[in-house]
């Protein structure tokens, strides 16, 4: 292939990326206006969960096919690219203001990422383990939640 066709493949994808990514902040940031919630709630729910599917995708039909390595490698590479390129590019673009209320969530992914050592340490990655690691969702989301409604009942005592 021409190395010409290559960079304008390169340049059409990135482009459908930040027009794509454009898209699903705007549509995020209507969403929880409609829903009353703070932009940070959208940010870390639909936009987390909407970013990860492709992930997810990658992950199953790796582990359907027998390459469970491809899966956890997606996965470590994931948080390892989403936590110090991703994070680390935007703050030196443009210095990042962190919510006081991200503390919480910030914990819990390194207490994941902990959790995912010992998890694999025998070499396997069971039912049992994923279902308890996608379990703990739950609660991690329910809290995030409970927390916004609080806020927004204290800012209309306070007002």
């Amino acid at each position: 292939m021409p190395v010409f066709f290559e960079t304008a493949l390169l340049v059409i994808g990135i482009t459908g990326l930040w027009v794509g990514a454009d898209s699903a902040v705007k549509g995020a940031s209507a969403l929880a206006k409609r829903a009353r919630v703070s932009p940070l709630v959208a940010g870390l729910t639909i936009i987390a969960v909407g970013t990860s599917l492709p992930e997810l995708m990658v992950c199953l039909t790796a582990a359907f096919s027998g390459s469970a390595d491809i899966a956890a490698g997606n996965i470590t590479g994931s948080n390892v690219a989403n936590i110090c390129l991703i994070l680390g590019v935007s703050a030196v673009a443009l210095p990042l203001r962190v919510p006081r209320g991200l503390r919480a969530e910030t914990a819990a992914a390194c207490l994941f990422m902990a959790a995912f050592i010992p998890l694999c340490a025998d070499g396997i990655l069971g039912r049992g383990e994923g279902a308890a690691v996608a379990a703990a969702l739950i609660p991690i989301i329910v809290l995030l939640y409970v927390r916004q409604a609080r806020r927004e009942v204290y800012t209309e005592i306070k007002e």
